[in-house]
């Protein structure tokens, strides 16, 4: 029984390395409203956004900026407030074989956020988890088509290039 397989030679998007970092981060911002009374801290959050991630030989940098926020409540008043702060984000990941020019993505996992009333500032405590991967894309055959394979179970998807 002779068959006869067709190939189509194109590139595949495949992981090469991934790296996760945890850092910390202190951002502080002004309370208005607050002198000498208790200030009870409702709620907080923060928001991650990595600006330009870049491949260098055998690592990987970041920039971005984490932005707070909180809720928080005077004792003297009824209504809540809300208090922002940003803070840079700044990173570099260690990865042996990262080459320049590679593709390489950023994502911001986990974040615990806690803040703080203290001297007239609201102070952000946050704990980031930065996961870095990087891609390269490599050369794949994929079977097109097949000829004279009447016996042989075939199943085909289409297979479109996204760039």
């Amino acid at each position: 029984m002779d068959f006869t397989l067709t190939r189509k030679a194109i590139e595949a998007e495949k992981r090469y390395e991934s790296e996760k970092v945890q850092t910390h981060l202190r951002a502080e911002a002004m309370v208005l409203g607050a002198g000498r009374e208790n200030v009870d801290v409702l709620l907080s959050d923060c928001r991650v956004r990595i600006t330009s991630v870049q491949a260098q030989p055998d690592r990987v940098t970041c920039q971005g900026e984490a932005v707070c926020q909180a809720a928080y409540r005077v004792d003297s008043q009824s209504g809540a407030r809300a208090a922002n702060a940003s803070v840079p984000v700044s990173c570099a990941f260690d990865m042996k074989g990262v080459l320049s020019g590679m593709t390489a993505k950023v994502f911001s996992e986990d974040n615990e956020v806690n803040a703080r009333y203290e001297n007239g500032h609201m102070v952000f405590d946050v704990y980031l988890t930065l996961n870095a991967c990087v891609t390269s894309l490599v050369p794949v055959n994929v079977i097109v088509g097949s000829e004279n394979a009447s016996e042989l179970q075939t199943k085909y998807d289409e297979i479109r290039p996204v760039k």
